[in-house]
């Protein structure tokens, strides 16, 4: 046998020892679980995002309208409430009779007579939102009231209320002209109506009925529009005193004051409507003649325009003022609706909304209704907001065609909570539409056809989820079970432009937040994705080629011992927190740079050519003196920054004079100047890459041709010189495409250039930079030096200089690794959330300004999730926005 020992004399281990196999299959064992748990709570956190994101795409939902029991109505009703807890409601008929019903059974509970010393009801004003009430005469008074809904609690110890104990949670009972509800916390809950019409009629019209009439609440007290049958449409002021003794409240109308009527226009409108605030008021007749007034002044209201909101030959039947009373429901004879509101004329075709200018008679209808609908009281609106829509510098526009219905228009109930209304035809049919995204969430039909407009009153209890749709049809009560779920999220209102109130055209907009429920919600997603990538952009503009050519120098010029002390050194830069970057951004930085903005831009072109020229320089140094002063080219490289800095220190004013007209911040805005500045700063690095390029193509092959018996000394100085004559060829050329750009009139300020914000993307770029070259530049060098060695010895071997060999031999060799660091940091900058919140000042616009700020998926969640409220759609939407932010990383890794 053969001698199985080694040279040592011991034999070989042919087994391998028992603890290491262990330790084996322990290692195995906990890669593998670790792995499949990654893959396992990633999927977790994706299904988890898809589970809490999928309701939003769910349908509305509206079932048959199912007639109650009894009908509470001798025919319909003028004005229709129902409370929010849908056990109790009431309603002004025809007469100005007043009725407390269930909405539940349609069993009247009280009816009352509103009007007093023989007068007769004529139209009605009611507010959704408020308690607020209006009834016009016919001797031309109104009569000022408010209806409210009155909720208590009440035991069971009085013999009279000991019957309702036995009441199961949720049943409902009639009790003294209301109801009694047995809560889901065993509770036994009364609702009734108060009702209050003790303040004395007040005369608007004396001797001539008043046919149409809206109100609002203003600080000043309530605001009155009027139309009377003398062929006059009065806004009055009407003040409102208490005495604190008797408590007695006395009303009378303040200032008084007529509408400027156009010629021709003498029959009753169809609608007669407040903006918010009293701000403005609206005239609109059967044949779509529009009248809007500035009444800011109540004293002289001003007619600001006179538009045609009909389409072709139509005839309007309904209109209603939406929630906040900027916008206007229009319902036409064709069972069109459309949406109307006023906006700066910018960028609005003249051939979407046609003024008419001729006059004549219009003839009413007198079967449309004469109540004017108030969504919501004046405090949904700010006073800026009200103000703009009534400025003389906007136009009423049509802002969404909400589709044709299969018969006229009979009917319009919007929300008073959010942006959708409900829609009843002559036919029967009835829709629930949204409004800002021109959908139909939902379709129904009342059991009964061929209505006159007059005979369907529609109504939405206004409670935080709208459940319920009622009905009041051919002296009929009905209702139906209503699912809005989330009708204001959709892919349309996520990733499409969306006509928003009050704005001229579509746009992408996020403003997620509002002071009232006024607020249009705009839940565009895309200025939130645009921010994301700019961020990343503008972060790998600075960051990548910085870490990259890092990397390279560390790898294959740098020497072995400095370079085992920088790479850790720029390892450890990693571990610094973003929050810390991010504070620095904000607050050391972003001033920094406003101070400093005329030589931050020049420095952008002074640091990388003092870096290159202190190369050719000392590539230009004899053989004999490199050697030594090689320990040395890492501070002198840092040195030639410094010397960069310092000179675009320098130039900052001197350019700010010559370039930017004496003040970048006012030349950036447009203020001043011209485009010369801009087109330069675009042209000088394409400049430089084009004459780069053509030199490395035309001329280095004729100059290599003619060193055959140069010293490195001559070589270096001809490099020097070819480089400072292709500068001054870059810097010519560019300075001449500008010149030509700005002679044509072309200024691209407003694009990748333009208004200055302190905190912008150049500083987020900048600081966030920093925080992906460490991850970079670990993968890359690793990558680099993963480079066999024997190529490199090979192509030093042929010739090869160092530099070629690291640019044609080393870096394609280790290009997946390459591409893989520069994906991997794309991946980190997109998921940044500290840097981008503190420093880029989370404005969600669509501008590839790199001088004004953004904000991305990440901040909007963080900012933004505290306050959202749990299950709503603004919380499901930023759990949308998260999982976009989980897509677009994952596509990355």
């Amino acid at each position: 046998m053969a001698d199985r020992s080694t040279f040592t004399g011991r034999a070989r281990q042919r087994r391998t020892n028992r603890s290491v196999r262990l330790s084996d299959r322990i290692a195995t064992g906990l890669i593998t679980v670790g792995g499949a748990g990654t893959i396992v709570a990633v999927s977790g956190v994706c299904l988890y995002l898809l589970w809490t994101v999928l309701p939003l795409f769910a349908p509305a939902s509206l079932d048959e309208p199912n007639p109650t029991s009894q009908s509470p109505f001798a025919s319909s009703p003028a004005v229709l409430r129902v409370s929010e807890s849908n056990v109790i409601g009431w309603a002004l008929d025809e007469g100005g009779d007043f009725i407390v019903f269930r909405p539940d059974t349609g069993e009247k509970l009280r009816s009352e007579p509103i009007a007093d010393g023989g007068r007769q009801a004529t139209t009605f004003a009611a507010g959704f939102g408020s308690d607020a009430v209006a009834i016009g005469f016919d001797d031309g008074t109104i009569r000022l009231g408010s209806v409210s809904f009155e909720t208590s609690f009440i035991d069971v110890i009085d013999d009279d209320v000991k019957r309702y104990a036995s009441l199961r949670s949720g049943e409902i009972a009639t009790y003294a002209a209301g109801v009694v509800l047995r809560t889901s916390q065993d509770q036994l809950r009364r609702e009734s109506v108060l009702v209050d019409f003790s303040a004395e009629p007040i005369e608007i019209s004396p001797g001539h009925a008043v046919r149409r009439l809206d109100q609002v609440q203003t600080d000043g007290g309530p605001v009155l529009v009027a139309w009377s049958d003398d062929g006059k449409a009065r806004i009055a002021t009407i003040g409102r005193t208490e005495d604190l003794f008797t408590g007695e409240v006395k009303v009378e109308a303040g200032v008084v004051t007529e509408l400027p009527l156009p010629g021709g226009l003498r029959d009753a409108p169809l609608l007669a409507g407040l903006a918010a605030r009293g701000a403005g008021a609206y005239l609109l007749w059967p044949d779509g003649t529009l009248l809007r007034y500035d009444t800011r002044d109540r004293k002289s209201p001003k007619l600001i325009e006179r538009t045609d909101l009909a389409q072709g030959d139509r005839v309007v039947t309904q209109a209603a003022l939406m929630v906040g009373r900027l916008t206007l429901l229009v319902g036409d004879d064709a069972g069109n609706v459309s949406a109307w509101f006023a906006a700066r004329p910018d960028a609005v075709d003249d051939s979407s909304n046609s003024a008419s200018s001729s006059s004549g008679s219009i003839t009413d209808d007198p079967d449309s209704s004469s109540v004017a609908d108030i969504p919501e009281g004046p405090e949904e609106v700010s006073e800026e907001q009200a103000e703009a829509a009534v400025s003389g510098a906007t136009r009423f526009i049509r802002g969404h065609d909400l589709g044709n219905g299969p018969a006229a228009v009979a009917a319009l109930a919007p929300s008073s909570r959010s942006r959708e209304t409900a829609v009843a035809y002559a036919d029967g049919s009835v829709r629930v539409l949204q409004v800002t995204t021109n959908d139909v969430l939902a379709e129904a039909k009342l059991p009964t056809e061929n209505l006159r407009p007059s005979e369907i009153v529609l109504t939405m209890p206004p409670g935080e989820q709208e459940t319920t749709l009622y009905a009041a049809a051919a002296g009929r009560l009905y209702r139906a079970a209503l699912d809005f779920g989330y009708p204001e999220a959709g892919l349309k209102a996520y990733f499409r432009p969306l006509h928003y109130e009050s704005y001229a055209e579509p746009r992408h907009v996020w403003q997620t937040s509002s002071a009232t429920n006024a607020g249009e919600p705009k839940l565009g997603l895309m200025p939130l994705v645009f921010g994301t990538l700019k961020a990343t952009f503008y972060s790998l503009l600075f960051g990548v080629p910085l870490a990259l050519l890092a990397a390279l120098y560390t790898s294959e010029f740098l020497s072995k011992p400095a370079r085992s002390r920088v790479k850790p050194v720029i390892e450890v830069m990693a571990s610094l927190p973003s929050v810390v970057l991010g504070f620095l951004a904000a607050i050391v930085f972003a001033p920094l740079v406003e101070s400093w903005l005329p030589s931050v831009i020049a420095a952008a072109l002074t640091v990388p050519l003092t870096l290159l020229v202190a190369a050719r320089i000392w590539q230009s140094l004899p053989q004999s003196t490199r050697p030594r002063w090689g320990r040395w080219r890492l501070p002198l490289a840092a040195f030639a920054i410094v010397v960069g800095f310092a000179i675009a220190a320098l130039l900052g004013g001197p350019i700010e004079r010559l370039v930017f007209a004496g003040d970048v911040k006012l030349w950036l805005n447009g203020q001043i100047g011209s485009g010369f500045g801009a087109w330069l700063m675009l042209f000088v690095p394409l400049s430089a890459i084009v004459v780069a390029t053509a030199a490395g193509h035309w001329l280095d092959p004729l100059i290599l041709r003619a060193a055959g018996d140069w010293s490195l000394k001559r070589f270096g100085i001809v490099e020097l010189l070819r480089f400072s004559i292709s500068t001054l060829l870059a810097f010519s050329s560019a300075a001449l495409a500008s010149w030509l750009m700005t002679s044509v009139g072309l200024d691209p300020r407003g694009t990748y250039v333009g208004t200055y914000v302190q905190r912008n993307a150049l500083v987020v770029g900048f600081v966030m930079g920093f925080a992906i070259i460490p991850i970079i530049y670990t993968l890359a060098d690793d990558a680099l030096n993963a480079v066999p060695e024997s190529l490199r010895s090979a192509s030093l071997g042929a010739g090869a200089t160092q530099w070629q060999t690291a640019l044609r031999v080393v870096v394609p060799t280790a290009m997946s690794g390459l591409f893989s660091a520069v994906m991997v940091g794309l991946g980190r900058a997109v998921g940044e959330t500290m840097i981008v919140l503190m420093a880029a000042g989370n404005t969600p616009i669509m501008e590839f300004n790199i001088f004004n700020g953004f904000e991305t998926l990440s901040a909007a969640i963080a900012t933004e999730m505290p306050e959202a409220v749990r299950g709503s759609t603004h919380f499901r939407t930023l759990f949308l926005a998260a999982l976009v932010l989980f897509g677009l990383t994952f596509l990355v890794n």
